[in-house]
């Protein structure tokens, strides 16, 4: 036996501690190894679980196998979007819904739009330049609200120019709650902030939900009444 340094063990002992630690890596990689094999062999059970359920249903397996794999990632069925009309779901059936054609489609985005744009319009405000919200909400209103409005400017410019008040609003959610041909009602929701001299100038969080009554004029949705909901 050779021996070490003050306070070294033998080299027998290092050899020791070198087969331990040569056998422990070779369990740990038989281990590795173990748990990827039963990964694939998982993966291969699953795939051919899931394929032969989407042929069940109806998928198109009539391809190559990477178009078939293809298939069955994307769940391509042979009907278009997989529709389960017909189906029961406890005492209710579903129903297929068809989708809008592109007018109404078209008509749905234009009344949306219209509903955002004069939420936007009526609670971005700024003492230092009310004309330019005056004008906007003018611009996108009709009938008895926009008279009201614009009897109410007046005032409404003095208290905001009074309390110096700034006011940040968009639009977070837009809804059409209900439509005929020339009307509309649409319901939105806003988020924002307010600062005024109540607020010592500093922004305050505001959240508000309006509920806007629209008319198509010419080929364009105005507002003839909001109110603000609960």
């Amino acid at each position: 036996m050779v021996a070490g340094g003050p306070g070294d063990g033998s080299v027998t002992d290092g050899q020791d501690v070198e087969q331990d630690q040569e056998r422990s890596n070779l369990r740990l990689n038989v281990a590795l190894c173990c748990v990827v094999v039963l990964g694939l062999v998982a993966a291969l059970l699953g795939g051919l679980a899931i394929g032969k359920k989407y042929k069940d249903d109806g998928g198109d397996v009539a391809g190559s196998w990477w178009h078939n794999t293809t298939n069955v990632l994307l769940d391509r069925r042979s009907e278009i979007g997989g529709s389960r009309a017909g189906e029961y779901v406890g005492s209710a059936q579903i129903s297929a819904v068809s989708l809008a054609d592109d007018d109404e489609q078209t008509r749905t985005a234009a009344i949306l739009e219209s509903a955002t744009e004069m939420a936007n319009a009526f609670l971005n405000i700024s003492h230092d330049d009310i004309a330019a919200s005056v004008k906007q909400v003018r611009s996108l209103a009709t009938g008895l609200f926009l008279k009201q409005y614009e009897k109410s400017e007046d005032g409404f410019a003095t208290a905001a120019r009074r309390a110096k008040a700034v006011q940040t609003s968009k639009v977070v959610w837009a809804g059409l709650v209900d439509s005929d041909p020339d009307s509309a009602t649409v319901l939105v929701a806003t988020t924002g902030t307010v600062a005024n001299k109540i607020t010592h100038f500093e922004p305050v969080s505001r959240t508000y939900r309006l509920q806007l009554d629209l008319v198509e004029q010419d080929g364009k949705w105005l507002t003839r009444d909001l109110q603000f909901v609960q």
